[in-house]
């Protein structure tokens, strides 16, 4: 009987912390029908106004090398490989590792 007591005050208690984030959330109103190629001016809450950008704002980093990333295809095969597939220069091909090469 005090477990189940336990677990509704703690079920209250979460649902009473969920509406008190809920009321401190900003509600955004409805934004115009204007495309904007750098993205809308936001007001003061985060929130899109209908005014465009005038330039793109980057909010990432740009990559420190000029190498693209591997992109390897699946392997098309209907072998079974518990300890995986063998790789050939970084991507898996039709054939299983042996039991010497698995890492596990």
């Amino acid at each position: 009987m005090k477990g189940l007591i336990l677990l509704l005050l703690g079920v209250i208690c979460a649902l009473q912390a969920a509406e008190a984030a809920n009321l401190d959330a900003v509600l955004c109103g409805p934004v115009c029908m204007i495309w904007c190629p750098f993205g809308n001016v936001m007001d003061e809450h985060g929130c899109p106004t209908c005014r465009c950008r005038s330039e793109h704002i980057t909010t990432t980093e740009k990559p420190t090398s000029s190498v693209s990333p591997k992109v390897c295809l699946g392997v098309m095969c209907d072998i079974y490989c518990p300890q995986g597939h063998k790789m050939v220069d970084g991507c898996p091909v039709c054939a299983c590792k042996s039991d010497e090469q698995w890492v596990g």
